[in-house]
């Protein structure tokens, strides 16, 4: 078998911010990430944030689709299935990682990875960005954003995010 180990970066923790142009970028830490799905779900944790809401505090609910909502840093809850409630909840706190881009052209940089807008909203904050599946919302101040991300994802994610910023930093600002 080939070892393929080399064609990758390893992965390292950016828990310290990195400010380009006004831009500043850093991962977030958080406690919990459960996904909850089920047909009634949407109405069992509302309010969810959904595109382009801002999620306020550190406990909220993310709508990801119809039947599937992120639950971040609420209340623990029981994994597995839940016959009574008709859903399923899984612990992905280790599965995704999380980063945080703000400032004033944050938006500018996002859109270099992905088309973006805020005036077009959506029930759902899952998102394409630089060819990734990630869930992307707003959190606390509208030039806050907050990116989670497959854990095996993360640091090309990360890198992509560096190199929006430096362009965006040449062209926008």
């Amino acid at each position: 078998m080939r070892d393929d180990r080399n064609r990758w970066d390893a992965q390292s923790d950016h828990l310290q911010s990195i400010e380009i142009g006004g831009v500043t970028l850093h991962e977030v830490v958080l406690e919990r990430q459960m996904l909850v799905s089920g047909a009634l779900v949407r109405e069992a944790f509302t309010p969810a944030v959904a595109w382009p809401d801002i999620a306020q505090g550190d406990g909220y609910t993310l709508s990801l689709r119809r039947d599937r909502v992120m639950v971040v840093n609420g209340v623990p809850l029981p994994e597995g299935w839940d016959g009574k409630a008709a859903q399923a909840v899984s612990n992905v706190t280790d599965g995704f990682r999380v980063f945080e881009i703000a400032g004033e052209h944050a938006m500018a940089v996002l859109q270099r990875g992905a088309e973006l807008e805020i005036k077009y909203p959506s029930a759902s904050v899952a998102r394409g960005i630089f060819h990734l599946s990630c869930i992307l919302y707003r959190h606390e101040q509208k030039d806050r954003f907050r990116i989670h991300v497959a854990r095996g994802h993360g640091e090309g994610l990360y890198q992509n995010l560096i190199a929006a910023m430096e362009a965006a930093a040449e062209h926008v600002f």
